[in-house]
């Protein structure tokens, strides 16, 4: 934080800057540790994280990780994204034998297919299914199209 000086200074210091609630470090600080300070943060903390128990083992997990930044983002995005949580996920990725919904491929990573105009989640695709699927407009007439190319009827 920068020590931004407001007209004024602070109430009880007026030479020196204010940072928060038109006090200085020293006097806010003072003020924090008297009005519950650590003890008071801590409960609201966990306040929170008991009612936002995915999001907490989300930034639980971005601080486990210790540079795994990429597993991090994917699980915040399914939760923000395709409000999906890690155990949907799980339970998806199992019912299509952790294997990709087009090709069957397995031991690849599965990422997140859905629907771009309702958001609803289709299912667990590799990379390049996934991809092939956006190159064709993620429309069924666009597979189609790809398919008759294929069959020679074009």
């Amino acid at each position: 934080m920068t020590n931004q000086k407001r007209a004024g200074g602070c109430i009880n210091h007026p030479s020196k800057p204010v940072l928060a609630r038109k006090m200085c470090s020293s006097c806010y600080q003072a003020w924090h540790y008297a009005n519950g300070g650590k003890a008071k943060a801590v409960a609201n903390a966990k306040k929170w994280g008991d009612a936002h128990k995915e999001k907490r083992r989300v930034i639980q997990a971005k601080s486990n990780a210790k540079g795994n930044i990429k597993e991090y983002k994917s699980l915040w995005a399914m939760m923000n994204k395709y409000n999906m949580t890690l155990e949907q996920y799980k339970a998806l990725a199992k019912k299509q034998n952790n294997r990709c919904a087009i090709c069957y491929n397995d031991g690849v990573v599965l990422n997140v297919d859905h629907c771009h105009d309702t958001g609803k989640v289709r299912g667990l695709l590799c990379s390049s299914c996934n991809r092939g699927l956006g190159f064709l407009g993620d429309t069924v007439k666009g597979v189609k199209r790809a398919l008759d190319y294929l069959k020679g009827e074009h």
